[in-house]
């Protein structure tokens, strides 16, 4: 079967909507799609009598991303999940337009839309994972001709915004609108902004507009803002016979809107979050199971094994914007230092890094040392001594001073029966 016959067998090659997400990509191909390293400046750049220009240099490093394996899942499963959800929805097919103005449902019931779940601690690069991958589309394609209209079509590929901190409907469904609007060029808000109207009337009508532009895929970020979960205080006081979250929905509307989204009018979803919200999600088989179809991604910290993917891709990659000299000691102790003063963790040891170069041409010095990664960790960045040393440790009791570094289930069992007994 020749890959156009394939196409045509999977329903992508009759469909406007799936030929406006491009071509579908090997791994190899997406991973340089994804990939972005920023112009190098050029060598023999004095940096000693250029401090500032040097400091607005190395901030660059901010942008590199090189995608690692779970990344290029991410990417994949999103490619596979939008082109899915487009199938049951062909604008040649007079049941997707019946779908948009009878409010029906809409795709055929042996094709549910799917939905995935991109968990993984503050900094890891998770949120930054799917947004590269959704970059890789036009967010809008404008069709000129469309069928079954006269006047063109503005096509609303995907959507991305933050579940709003107290998790209400009215607030999503504003900033829903809200990036409609900057996606769309149009009023939704401004002409629902001061409505009366209940939170799940505001996101029906946000749906409304979406999908007469065929959105093609949701993604909501902070999706632990869903749910209440208890303090670190709280789960202290936990008996030892109940090991899981105590927690409640912040509002039962957003939650059976984002399912019902998902489930009935069939709209691909990506939701984004902490490993606290995965276990809020956890706690409800109806939910977990809607919203994981299209599988959990856990986007790791890193190692600094040989072999891996920070010693290998990313520390390599910043290191070609170091200033100065080769560092007394060699690379390979500025990395390994890095490494430690970070956790692994991409916000902060690219963040030590540009730190760590501006300390150093302020001090004059001719090249990066350990010393000046040591000064900006104590200096600007205190306050996360603690938790990267529980990170290290790997023990599930320091992790347990972090609401955000949440340990296993059985871990709360286990410690409430070791204190009880």
């Amino acid at each position: 079967m020749t890959s156009n016959s394939l196409l045509e067998y999977l329903g992508y090659s009759d469909n406007l909507l799936i030929m406006a997400c491009g071509d579908i990509l090997s791994d190899k191909d997406l991973a340089s799609k994804l990939k972005y390293i920023p112009p190098v400046f050029p060598s023999g750049f004095d940096f000693t009598n250029n401090a500032t220009l040097a400091a607005h240099y190395v901030e660059s490093v901010r942008s590199i991303h090189i995608p690692s394996s779970e990344s290029l899942a991410i990417a994949q499963a999103i490619d596979l999940m939008l082109r899915q959800g487009y199938v049951g929805r062909n604008p040649s097919a007079p049941t997707t337009w019946q779908g948009i103005y009878q409010n029906k449902s809409i795709g055929p019931p042996s094709l549910p839309a799917q939905a995935a779940y991109v968990t993984g601690l503050a900094g890891t690069g998770k949120s930054r994972s799917v947004e590269r991958s959704m970059e890789r589309y036009h967010q809008v394609v404008v069709h000129q001709s469309f069928p079954h209209l006269r006047t063109p079509l503005r096509q609303l590929v995907w959507l991305k915004v933050d579940v709003p901190p107290n998790g209400s409907a009215r607030e999503l469904a504003f900033a829903l609108m809200r990036a409609t609007d900057q996606a769309l060029d149009t009023d939704l808000y401004r002409d629902h902004a001061t409505s009366r109207k209940s939170g799940l009337e505001l996101l029906n009508t946000w749906w409304d507009k979406a999908r007469v532009h065929f959105l093609g895929m949701l993604v909501l970020d902070e999706a632990s803002n869903l749910f209440k979960i208890e303090t670190l205080k709280q789960r202290m006081k936990r008996k030892a016979s109940d090991g899981r979250l105590h927690l409640r929905v912040a509002d039962d509307e957003t939650l059976k809107f984002i399912i019902n989204l998902n489930n009935t009018a069939k709209l691909p979803l990506v939701m984004i979050g902490t490993p606290d919200g995965m276990e809020a999600f956890c706690a409800r088989l109806s939910t977990v199971e809607r919203l994981t179809t299209g599988g959990i991604y856990e986007v790791k910290r890193s190692t600094n094994d040989e072999g891996s993917f920070y010693r290998k891709y990313m520390f390599p990659a910043l290191d070609q914007f170091r200033l100065g000299n080769q560092p007394v000691g060699g690379t390979g102790a500025i990395r390994d230092r890095l490494f430690e003063l970070s956790a692994g963790i991409p916000r902060i040891y690219v963040s030590l890094w540009c730190l760590a170069a501006r300390a150093m041409v302020s001090r004059k010095g001719k090249g990066l040392e350990v010393s000046d990664l040591e000064y900006v960790m104590q200096r600007y960045m205190s306050p996360l001594k603690a938790a990267i040393s529980a990170l290290l440790s790997d023990d599930p009791r320091q992790l347990a001073q972090y609401e955000d570094l949440l340990p296993p289930p059985e871990f709360w069992t286990n410690l409430f029966l070791n204190q009880t007994r």
